[in-house]
């Protein structure tokens, strides 16, 4: 390598420093002087070129070298970024430090081993005696490895709880998810897959899956408030098509995707339910509208100071039944009082018909303590402070990481109102959450902990208790 001079107007060239066997880089122009790191026996050392006396020094060594010199004449000394064992910092280096020894002209740095020698070893004729071969030119399978399965990824969105196995074929054109997800609202299973195709700018898409013990509440006459939970299983194949656009620009991530598909359901249930719907098989369209922005965070922020995210969802029959469900949930992420701290502000909304042919999935987010009810409007605010308390920076036997221990203060405050009898009821409650923020296996990140609900209006529901614990399992809230 060489350092030259050019003069961008002739094109003129000047050898500054002759072509050698080293390392040159990272140069920075100070008046007649260039400084630039150049490699030099067993480090990267930061050197100067002083174009008045065309000679070359030796300025700055350090074992694990200096980048990025610059000279600040105002203090008399250099600045330049070294490297630690917690990453690179700024370095100062007074003048009485700096070496300024010349440097020979004909003195190589790299050692032979990397340079003119490595091509003098026995058997350097290896390589000239290597048979030539003609190899055939075939199209690669789209098929191959088609059911790629590469990760897990556990994932909390109010009120569901999911574990999904995800996969991509090698030529990222067949997206796949294995998932099974826990819906607290109506102490639901449900396990299904799903496929998409990334060949196209609009991507269809089919899954199918199967739900048990769905609990729904069932009013047994029109003017009576005494309600039926009911018990049953489900069926579910869908087929559509998804838009997903990316309008990341600056320091902003911006995700809008649209989906809409058409499902084709079958109940089964037992006792009441048979008479209330019987074991049939009906069509229904969903439309879902998904966005998230936020802007980048730094490592020891728990989220970022600025995003947003929203879901807006509509189900609708098709057949002779007639059922519809409406919701909206969003996210407002702002910064704290501290760098690290977070407010989120959280709002939904959803609203259903009266004539409970059928009863949708209930994935309205409640407050936080109690067990969800399903009126026909309901409605919900939530506001919380995100901190983080202590980073252990501790881990056991390679299996799984401490990285951050966490505090969340909540308050959450539903509205619920029936439209048969007119009346709104409201479920205020208060807590806080206990985080822990872990990697597993130097791999996955997931983050798991408890938390505290005071209820204070738990007699709303007849609840005995305004006390409220709760295991907070898995969840990924950024992805």
């Amino acid at each position: 390598m060489a350092l030259l001079k050019i003069e961008l107007a002739t094109g003129k060239e000047t050898q500054l420093i002759p072509f050698s066997d080293r390392v040159i880089g990272l140069p920075t122009v100070q008046g007649d002087t260039i400084f630039f790191t150049s490699s030099y026996r067993s480090s990267d050392e930061t050197w100067a070129f002083v174009e008045s006396s065309k000679q070359t020094f030796r300025v700055a060594t350090h074992p694990t070298g200096f980048y990025q010199a610059v000279y600040d004449a105002n203090s008399k000394r250099l600045i330049a970024s070294n490297f630690t064992a917690d990453g690179y910092r700024l370095a100062a280096i007074r003048n009485a430090s700096l070496g300024w020894y010349p440097l020979q002209s004909k003195e190589d740095a790299l050692p032979d081993i990397y340079a003119v020698k490595a091509l003098q070893q026995e058997k350097y004729t290896t390589l000239e005696n290597i048979a030539t071969r003609d190899f055939p030119v075939k199209k690669y399978r789209k098929t191959f490895n088609l059911l790629n399965f590469h990760s897990w990824r556990p994932e909390y969105s109010d009120p569901e709880i999911t574990v999904t196995l995800l996969g991509q074929n090698v030529l990222n054109t067949l997206q796949t998810d294995l998932y099974y997800t826990y819906n607290r609202n109506e102490s639901s299973h449900k396990a299904g897959g799903n496929v998409i195709y990334g060949g196209w700018f609009v991507q269809p898409l089919a899954g199918a899956s199967q739900t048990w013990d769905r609990t729904v509440a069932l009013n047994r006459t029109p003017n009576s408030n005494v309600d039926t939970s009911v018990t049953y299983k489900e069926f579910n194949v869908n087929a559509g098509l998804r838009l997903p656009l990316n309008f990341s620009s600056g320091k902003q991530y911006r995700y809008l995707t649209a989906t809409a598909t058409i499902n084709s359901q079958s109940v089964a249930g037992t006792g009441a339910y048979k008479r209330f719907i019987n074991n049939q098989t009906f069509n229904y369209w969903q439309g879902r509208l998904q966005y998230s922005g936020q802007i980048q965070k730094a490592v020891q922020q728990i989220y970022p100071h600025w995003a947003q995210t929203l879901l807006l969802q509509y189900r609708r029959t098709v057949t002779r039944l007639t059922a519809n469900q409406f919701l909206a949930n969003g996210s407002l992420y702002l910064p704290g009082f501290h760098l690290t701290h977070n407010i989120i502000v959280t709002a939904a909304y959803q609203h259903r018909d009266t004539l409970r042919q059928y009863a949708f999935a209930n994935n309205f987010p409640f407050s936080r303590g109690y067990s969800a009810v399903d009126f026909p409007r309901m409605f919900r605010l939530g506001s919380n402070y995100h901190f983080p308390l202590v980073y252990p920076d501790w881990g056991v036997a390679n299996i799984v990481y401490f990285k951050r221990l966490r505090a969340n203060a909540f308050h959450d405050v539903s509205w619920a109102k029936s439209l048969r009898t007119g009346s709104t009821f409201t479920f205020n409650s208060v807590g806080g959450e206990l985080f822990f923020d872990t990697k597993w296996w130097n791999q996955q990140d997931v983050s798991f902990g408890v938390r505290y609900s005071r209820l204070l209006d738990y007699k709303t529901l007849g609840i005995s208790q305004a006390n409220h614990w709760e295991i907070i399992l898995p969840i990924g809230l950024f992805q």
